[in-house]
């Protein structure tokens, strides 16, 4: 992350979201492609946001990273998004907690209960100790919450 950070911005090229209006099915389909010629990576992450009926066995949200071989175009790497997507956002909520949180921060509080929650609170735990910790009782019971 640091050293993506610190490359010079004509280094990579990263287009802003496209976004894409599902209306009849209440959905979007987003597209986020990126090429960093450097390292010889041109991906794309694809991802689905649809509204669910409360109680949908189905997730609002699905995504999908492909990786392509640069100089032929064909896909090397089909890799699960969310998995990616839920490491990358905790990780980098934790570089910004440990740069920015007070030096004797103490307890811990998860506000939500789906994927990000679950990531954010294995990745915290990971990297600091916290004499408490609240949040979410389970990912299917929102409301309820635990403290240890």
């Amino acid at each position: 992350m640091g050293k993506f950070s610190k490359r010079d911005s004509s280094e990579i090229i990263q287009p802003v979201r496209s976004v894409v209006p599902i209306q009849p099915y209440n959905g979007f389909l987003g597209v986020m492609p990126s090429y960093v010629a450097a390292d010889g990576i041109l991906c794309t992450k694809m991802v689905t946001f649809y509204q669910r009926a409360e109680g949908s066995s189905l997730p609002s949200t699905q995504a999908t990273v492909l990786l392509f071989h640069p100089e032929r175009g064909h896909i090397t790497a089909i890799m699960d998004g969310e998995a990616i997507t839920a490491k990358r956002t905790a990780a980098v909520s934790a570089i910004s907690a440990k740069l920015l949180m007070p030096a004797l921060s103490e307890v811990l509080c998860i506000l939500g209960s789906g994927q990000q929650a679950k990531s954010h609170y294995d990745v915290f735990t990971n990297v600091f100790k916290f004499k408490e910790e609240w949040g979410s009782k389970t990912l299917s019971q929102p409301n309820l919450c635990w403290r240890s």
